[in-house]
C-alpha cells in the first residue's frame, strides 16, 4: 500500500465561534515521499503567509495504514443490534411471565 501524507494546520486562537474544527484544516498531500510530502506542505503553509489565517501549528502526518473503519462499523452495529434483540426478548419474557401468572387461574 502506498503511504500517503497530510498536512494539519491549525490557527492561532481557538477557532471561531462554536463550530467544531474551525481553525483547523488537514490537507491531502499528493507527494507519496517524505521530502516531497515536506516540500509540498511548506508551500501549502507559506500560501497562508499575509492573509487571514495566521497559522500557529503545522504537522505532517504520516498514514501508512489504511484503517478497517467500514468492518468496525458494521461490527458496532451488529453488537447494537445484539443488545436490541436481547433487550426485547427480556421484555418479551417479562411479558409473558406476567401474563401466565395473571391468566394461570
Amino acid at each position: 500500500m502506498m503511504t500517503k501524507f497530510y498536512l494539519y494546520m491549525r490557527q492561532e486562537g481557538e477557532g471561531c465561534d462554536y463550530s467544531i474544527g474551525c481553525g483547523q484544516t488537514l490537507v491531502a498531500l499528493g507527494s507519496t515521499d517524505r521530502d516531497g510530502a515536506r516540500k509540498a506542505a511548506e508551500v501549502r503553509v507559506k500560501e497562508c503567509a499575509g492573509g487571514e489565517e495566521v497559522i500557529t501549528e503545522a504537522l505532517l502526518i504520516e498514514s501508512p495504514e489504511k484503517l478497517p473503519a467500514a468492518r468496525w462499523l458494521a461490527e458496532a452495529e451488529t453488537a447494537d443490534e445484539v443488545e436490541i434483540r436481547e433487550a426485547r426478548e427480556r421484555d418479551e419474557r417479562a411479558e409473558y411471565e406476567r401474563l401466565r401468572r395473571k391468566y394461570k387461574g
